[in-house]
């Protein structure tokens, strides 16, 4: 952003404020879809009009683009579920985004996964995953996006991946 901008110090505030946007349209198609077009407008309506996100979209940070990324894992997350295959590689990509931004995303990946051992369990079409294109597709939607985590995991002795979800299982287990 500050070098599309002549690294103008406002380029991250503009970032951020048109990340925010985006997610206000793309709230209002989610909602839309998943249910009717006065629930998106009275949704995008909220989301646009919280102090919080009023407040946060001026503030140009690294998890900015969450809101954004979420958003679009619910859209692709709902179609895959309709029944389009294709989509469960997007749905990786948007889960491995979403790490990179902020570990506590990894609730995302867990709710992909209940959705995928819900759908095998049923033998529903659209869990059907298992076909060399689409794991294909879904490990480098994977890779490419945890390639700095990784990197930064291997030199460091694995504190972002395998230390997180060690304490995240302790956690539960209440140790």
């Amino acid at each position: 952003a500050l070098s599309l901008a002549n690294f103008n110090p406002l380029a991250g505030g503009y970032l951020s404020v048109s990340l925010d946007i985006l997610t206000i349209f793309f709230l209002y198609k989610v909602s839309k879809e998943l249910y009717s077009k006065k629930v998106g407008l009275i949704a995008a309506f909220l989301y646009a009009t919280s102090p919080l996100v009023v407040m946060f979209s001026r503030m140009p940070y690294h998890t900015s683009p969450i809101s954004l990324l979420a958003t679009l894992f619910l859209l692709f997350l709902y179609r895959w579920i309709k029944g389009n295959v294709i989509y469960f590689p997007i749905v990786v990509f948007i889960c491995a985004l979403l790490y990179n931004f902020e570990l506590a995303t990894i609730l995302f990946p867990i709710i992909v996964a209940i959705f995928l051992f819900y759908g095998l369990l049923k033998k529903k079409a659209w869990a059907k995953i298992f076909n060399f294109k689409i794991i294909f597709l879904s490990t480098l939607s994977f890779l490419i996006p945890m390639f700095p985590v990784l990197y930064y995991d291997l030199q460091n002795g694995f504190p972002q991946t395998v230390k997180f979800a060690g304490w995240i299982f302790l956690e539960m287990l209440g140790l």
